[in-house]
């Protein structure tokens, strides 16, 4: 289903949680699982546990290799070279998408563990004379062995890749290096000499991935509401640790990796999000090896990676609010503008980190926990294919102009990368009167195991047929309507999912019939009535076969849906609907969906894996995950097609890096 992975709409509006979800999973960070209270529905956290034991032996040969390169382009070597072995297997998902990105960091297609080096050998000639004349010289036979370290490193889960790649990415072929020594000669009446060539032996790494078993821990519902049990999930282990405590770490976002699924229709579910998203947070000291972090903090590398901008223009870099003036605050942005598209609705998001970031991160296991708040500002795109008004196709940090918006024209340097969409640009923001929502996101990120039990406490649906089924998520019954899962995350008093008055004299008061909300008479909820899901049969089935993330679901009795084999965000019938050079109708699959049918007792499920820090600057190429709830927009075509208000769930894999 993740071919759809453009995710037909998740553009829709997953795209906005796409975008949301994207912001979270920079912000990385602890290996202290914590319950994330508020809910009623029960969030298991199964974390890995901290202070693994792990060889305090330095890679000193990985650190030599990246040696001269800085910022993210040292840690994406760094992962790739050490802590994946990628030359072993340089064609795997991971390793594509770290090469993708080293090469828009650095400029280089190639990392520097994959040149062939020639070994020097200098042979020694020993001459032997004899008494004919002829002086025949022997040159001793050198031979070099260069033994490779042994790695063992945390296999990341991967994700599928975009479907529809553009540009091209170079894949290399580890070579063991030879040296040949030059036969020396010498003439003495006629002498010969022979030199045999050296040779070298290069022992081949051989990596070993842990990977992480998800646990479901059974739990106790009592009164309607289950108990939270936590299960350790088994852990990689690694050859290297990380550094020293400290002073910052930064997360890079690999988004095509990504798996954002929004909204309970399914049709916006197993999307990807922008590429080069980067956050920064500060490590004000270390427990053992767990270090406490709170930000953001600004990022290095320029403008290009500055996420540091005014809200009422992201062109305007800043830092302070008084070089906003007119233009809003100085906000920090998580991941340039985050295009998607899907059921035939297009939106841009744009995702501001609204408080602190706090949380804490293993600077040796990996292990992190995190918590960041969130606002989602959706726009509607102008067409399917361009979402977001695009800075060119150029790679990471290069220039071009607007394509559209209010600063098409002007020049823009790339933030973000999409190989369905283009380059975004904090540089070409949306245009403002395309606005359809506001959205605040609380994300709980944590590289462990988190499981989501349905409960009495959460809502009923809405939808007729379905009422006495329960949803993960709806909106608080006021004003307000914030995102919610038990009536905890709303006011004192207030019912989440309740009636409200929706406009007149008596706006955002609970109601029960049209006639206390004079002069409307409009009683009721915003966005989209609520299901479990959206399947023909109102069955989600376990889908195994799919592997994005765990506890993927299908709806094995349909819909059957048809897409364009490229622009797997466009429904299809026939090749005529399908207009990219090239592309054509065929490609379709099962609409995917939760799997808990809004039964009380039910559990979804999000896994993250922490890998080892490992190399100089110390890196790890872990995952995040992240349960969340959506609140509708005012566009009633984005809340049909994603089923807003709903549930989010985000698996971001990334690269965190240990500042010094």
């Amino acid at each position: 289903m993740r071919a759809t992975r453009t995710r037909a709409w998740l553009g829709r509006v997953g795209i906005l949680t796409a975008v949301i979800l994207f912001t979270a999973a920079f912000v990385m960070a602890s290996p202290t699982l914590a319950t994330n209270a508020g809910n009623g529905s029960d969030i298991h956290h199964a974390n890995n546990g901290p202070g693994r034991s792990v060889n305090t032996a330095d890679d000193e040969g990985a650190r030599g290799t990246c040696a001269g390169l800085s910022g993210a382009a040292a840690g994406l070597c760094n992962a790739f070279c050490n802590a994946q072995n990628c030359p072993s297997h340089p064609d795997t998902r991971s390793c594509v998408n770290l090469r993708r990105n080293f090469a828009m960091h650095s400029g280089r297609s190639v990392f520097p563990c994959e040149v062939t080096t020639v070994p020097t050998t200098t042979p020694v000639s020993t001459p032997v004379a004899t008494t004919t004349g002829e002086a025949t010289a022997t040159a001793a036979v050198p031979t070099s062995t260069a033994a490779e370290p042994t790695s063992t490193a945390a296999a990341s889960t991967p994700t599928e890749a975009a479907p529809t790649p553009t540009g091209v990415v170079p894949t290399s072929t580890g070579v063991v290096p030879t040296s040949t020594g030059a036969a020396p000669t010498s003439t003495a009446a006629a002498p010969t000499s022979t030199a045999a060539a050296p040779t070298s032996t290069a022992a081949a790494p051989t990596p070993t991935a842990g990977e992480p078993t998800m646990t479901a821990g059974a739990s106790t519902a009592t009164a309607g509401v289950p108990t939270a049990t936590e299960v350790p999930t088994p852990q990689p282990t690694s050859t290297a640790v990380g550094g020293a405590c400290p002073t910052q770490i930064t997360f890079l976002a690999n988004g095509d990796a990504a798996d954002l699924d929004s909204g309970w229709t399914g049709q916006s579910h197993d999307n990807h999000v922008i590429n080069n998203g980067i956050l920064t947070v500060n490590a004000t000291g270390c427990a053992g090896t767990v270090a406490t972090v709170s930000g953001p903090a600004a990022n290095a590398g320029g403008t290009a990676s500055n996420n540091h901008r005014c809200t009422g223009d992201t062109s305007v870099q800043c830092t302070t609010d008084t070089d906003c003036t007119g233009l809003g605050t100085c906000a920090f942005f998580f991941g340039a503008p985050l295009p998607l598209s899907s059921g035939g609705v297009s939106v841009c998001v744009v995702n501001q980190v609204t408080g602190a970031v706090t949380g804490t991160v293993d600077v040796t296991s990996g292990d992190s926990v995190n918590d960041a708040p969130l606002i989602s500002r959706v726009f509607t795109g102008p067409t399917l294919a361009n979402p977001c008004p695009i800075c060119g196709t150029g790679a990471f940090g290069t220039t071009s102009t607007c394509g559209a918006g209010p600063n098409v024209g002007k020049s823009c340097t790339v933030n973000g990368t999409s190989p369905l969409f283009g380059s975004t640009s904090f540089d070409c923001p949306p245009d403002s009167g395309a606005n359809i929502a506001a959205l605040n996101i609380k994300l709980h990120l944590t590289t462990g195991l988190q499981t989501l039990t349905l409960a009495a406490s959460n809502p009923l649906c809405t939808a007729p047929g379905f009422t006495t089924l329960s949803c993960f998520c709806d909106t608080c019954g006021d004003a307000g309507a914030a995102a919610c899962m038990t009536n905890a995350d709303c006011s004192a008093g207030v019912v989440c999912g309740g009636k409200r008055c929706l406009s007149g004299t008596n706006a955002g008061a609970a109601c029960t019939a049209g006639s206390e909300c004079p002069p409307s008479m409009a009683c009721g909820r915003p966005g989209n009535v609520t299901k479990p899901n959206d399947c023909s049969d109102a069955t989600c089935s376990a889908n195994a076969s799919d592997t994005d993330s765990v506890n993927e679901g299908v709806c094995s009795g349909g819909p059957f849906e048809q897409f364009c084999n490229i622009e797997r965000f466009r429904g299809c019938s026939t090749n005529a609907d399908c207009p990219k050079a090239g592309d054509a109708c065929t490609f379709g699959k099962f609409r995917e969906c939760y799997t808990d049918n809004g039964v009380v007792g039910n559990s979804l499920a999000v896994q993250g894996n922490p890998v080892p820090f490992s190399g100089s600057p110390a890196t790890s190429s872990g995952t995040l995950g992240a349960f969340f709830c959506i609140a509708p927009t005012t566009s009633g075509s984005v809340n049909a097609v994603a089923g807003l208000p709903g549930l989010g769930r985000l698996t971001l894999p990334g690269t965190a890096t240990l500042i010094p």
